[in-house]
């Protein structure tokens, strides 16, 4: 139940600041030459596939464009207008330094974050609280419904790599990114992620690089990996 529940939990805690960005030139130096490559292979593939779809745009609109088309569309059109042209080569050594199956999450790394007070599971009313303990379960049916279609297990971030730790370390002139890069490895709903962002974020915010990174790897390469697993 708890494993079936998390597929649909949102814990995204957006703090809403007031500030302006600046952009900010991130350099990952605390990446090997290798798990910098495999980032960049990555973005490439990510502004490609926006750029067969929206034209040549600076890198920023295409992103921006893109989040704001995740929040309105289906998953099912999403994998139709985007994730039709490639397939994520997940037999590369660096794919399995950042990314790892749901089951082989350490047992500690399925909590939910202290901060977050109560996550409420969409379109089945169930509630639980900051200790993972279920307060309503809501509407078993409509749970069972909804993944129904989902893979038993699928790819999350890998919390204890390389990669993490070196986003961890980044800062972003925008209090708003550094926010979310704290979360980079919670399993979050994508349509979620999407609307938050395109909620809370300006379009001149999406310059900022952690914030790029962000979206390429939980708007595009995890939803991608779901449906290329299904």
């Amino acid at each position: 139940m708890k494993g079936l529940i998390k597929c649909l939990l949102l814990p995204l805690v957006l703090l809403i600041c007031l500030s302006t960005i600046q952009c900010q030139d991130v350099k990952l130096t605390c990446l090997s030459l290798e798990e910098k490559e495999y980032l960049q292979e990555l973005h490439s593939v990510f502004e490609k596939t926006l750029i067969d779809h929206y034209g040549k745009l600076e890198k920023h609109d295409l992103i921006f464009n893109y989040v704001n088309d995740f929040s309105q569309l289906s998953i099912a059109e999403i994998n139709t207008l985007f994730f039709q042209s490639f397939k994520i080569d997940t037999t590369a050594e660096e794919f399995h330094k950042l990314f790892i199956k749901y089951s082989q999450l350490p047992p500690e790394e399925d909590i939910l974050d202290d901060d977050i007070e109560e996550v409420i599971i969409i379109g089945s009313g169930a509630i639980i609280d900051d200790k993972g303990n279920i307060i309503d379960v809501g509407d078993i049916d409509a749970i069972k419904e909804m993944t129904a279609h989902l893979p038993t297990d699928y790819y999350v971030i890998n919390p204890n790599s390389s990669f993490v730790s070196c986003f961890l370390q980044q800062k972003s002139k925008s209090y708003k990114v550094n926010n979310l890069m704290e979360l980079i490895s919670v399993d979050v709903s994508p349509s979620m992620i999407s609307g938050a962002i395109s909620e809370d974020f300006k379009e001149s915010e999406f310059k900022d690089e952690l914030l790029q990174t962000y979206i390429m790897l939980h708007l595009f390469v995890l939803p991608k990996l779901t449906i290329q697993s299904m």
